[in-house]
């Protein structure tokens, strides 16, 4: 039998074989941005780089910090995502941690993260929990204790959110940065002069009918700074401010809420699940409640959500709002697109549950029947009811009579100035008239501004010719309407006889 004689590694050939030095980072992590956890942070730091420098196996590979910033989620870490990609440049052989919860707080994301680094030749270290990854058994103890982390800050998170909840139902709200105001050193709400001029601006542009486009368009050109420090204004920008009832001195808590601690995703509370809580007049306001609820008003006429299933257009109520009447049934006139003429554009037409459907007048002709009617008001004919018994009836001639002054005619229809002087408008019955029987079908062709402060103007309404009368606008409609019908059976039909 032949035995083979084995030499001690140190002893082969007579040569020392060197251990390889280890490249070895460390990762440090604190959740907060308070006092006592920037002093841990610094100690785990510093502790880390002169641990790592004592040993003679050791090369420093770096310290990867993230600082204020939660372990639930890696997405956010800019330190931890810089090791991740040191590692899988093959920079980093070890890494040492605090803990497990430093680590990550998402049992599923800590553990894939390590089986990916492990894969790559990369090992752990967690020093309060004694765990070496390179050791065995490694793997059971990180799943179990990984689960306890995610636990802990799950339970840490109710915490946070019941104390939270808590202080809003006091009426005790969290201070977030807000433009045109800053924080006093006791939480208060301080008025930031300049900047609540540029939100004033803009709350009396939109009131006055510039679009919001047009708004941001118009502090871009101008170079004003932003609320992000920029001198570029978006749309989104400008309808944040409009919509903000923190402008009128109010203040919504718990507008929104995290859903859970793991993906921290926000949705808007909508008060089934959690109430909110609104607080009038809680700091200084930058605009009147007024102007403020006006704006509102304005946001909800031009918006385009929505379709008629009767017209199949979108619902925009501006600048009119519910001040038109049909002149047969009474209902509110709504304002469509009208495709059944060149050049047709929009119209107001008598439509929806218990309306007659048998009026329609165009916007431009409406408009500009509405601008004649207040260029031709005299502030003699409202001094009339300015001197009377009823305060409210003496307001509100007062109130034109200052319009008047100041605006002796207007070039266009917006809503600020109907809402300030006008009650309701309405319409004669523009019916076609027929020989013989002029008396029984009054061509009455008429709009009547009906002001706040019992004046009446009636005007001519502008409809002139055979096409813009309503039976004939409607006629034409109703054909559309019936083509569309028939072009949507006929697509119907093949599809199922393709089928």
């Amino acid at each position: 039998m032949k035995v083979e004689k084995l030499l001690k590694p140190e002893a082969k050939q007579g040569k020392q074989i060197a251990r390889k030095r280890e490249r070895v980072a460390a990762y440090c992590r604190v959740s907060t941005d308070k006092e006592d956890q920037k002093s841990s942070f610094e100690i785990q730091v510093n502790a880390y780089t002169k641990k790592i420098n004592a040993n003679p196996n050791w090369i420093l590979a770096g310290i990867y910090t993230d600082e204020g910033i939660t372990g639930t989620t890696a997405k956010n870490r800019t330190g931890f995502r810089r090791m991740i990609i040191d590692c899988e440049a093959g920079k980093i052989d070890y890494i040492i941690t605090k803990s497990i919860s430093r680590f990550a707080r998402n049992t599923l994301e800590c553990l894939a993260c390590i089986r990916h680094l492990q894969s790559l030749g990369v090992q752990f270290l967690f020093e309060k929990e004694n765990i070496d990854t390179s050791t065995a058994f490694s793997e059971m103890l990180l799943t179990v204790l990984a689960a306890f982390a995610q636990e802990e800050s799950r339970s840490i998170s109710e915490n946070v959110k019941w104390g939270i909840r808590k202080r809003y139902q006091e009426g005790i709200d969290r201070w977030a940065a807000i433009y045109g105001y800053a924080q006093t050193e006791i939480g208060n709400y301080q008025v930031v002069p300049k900047e609540a001029e540029v939100v004033r601006r803009i709350f009396q542009a939109y009131e006055h009918g510039r679009s919001i486009a047009e708004i941001a368009g118009a502090l871009t050109q101008e170079q004003v700074e932003s609320p992000g420090g920029q001198t570029q204004w978006g749309t989104s920008t400008i309808h944040a401010i409009l919509c903000n009832e923190k402008y009128v001195g109010d203040i919504m808590l718990q507008k929104r809420y995290t859903v859970d601690h793991i993906s921290h995703r926000e949705i808007k509370n909508d008060c089934t699940t959690i109430p909110a809580y609104y607080i009038q007049d809680h700091h200084a306001p930058l605009v009147s409640r007024k102007t403020y609820e006006r704006v509102q008003k304005i946001r909800e006429m031009n918006c385009q959500g929505g379709k008629s299933e009767q017209w199949n257009n979108r619902n925009i109520q501006y600048p009119f709002a519910e001040l038109l009447h049909c002149p047969f049934c009474g209902k509110s006139l709504h304002q469509r697109h009208m495709p059944v003429q060149r050049n047709a554009g929009c119209g107001w037409l008598c439509e929806g549950e218990g309306a007659c459907g048998q009026f329609f007048i165009r916007s431009a002709i409406l408009e500009h029947a509405v601008l004649r009617a207040y260029a031709g008001l005299t502030t003699e004919e409202v001094e009339q009811f300015a001197y009377g018994k009823d305060f409210a009836v003496i307001q509100n001639a007062w109130t034109l009579i200052d319009m008047k002054q100041s605006h002796p005619a207007f070039d266009r229809v917006d809503y600020y100035w109907l809402d300030e002087t006008v009650s309701y408008i309405s319409f004669g019955k523009h019916c076609r008239k027929k020989a013989g029987r002029s008396a029984e079908w009054p061509d009455d062709r008429t709009v009547t501004v009906h002001w706040k402060c019992g004046l009446q103007t009636t005007v001519f309404s502008g409809v002139e010719k055979e096409k813009d009368m309503p039976y004939r606008v409607l006629k034409l409609y109703g054909d559309y309407l019936e083509r569309k019908i028939k072009e949507k059976e006929n697509d119907h039909g093949n599809y199922l006889h393709s089928g």
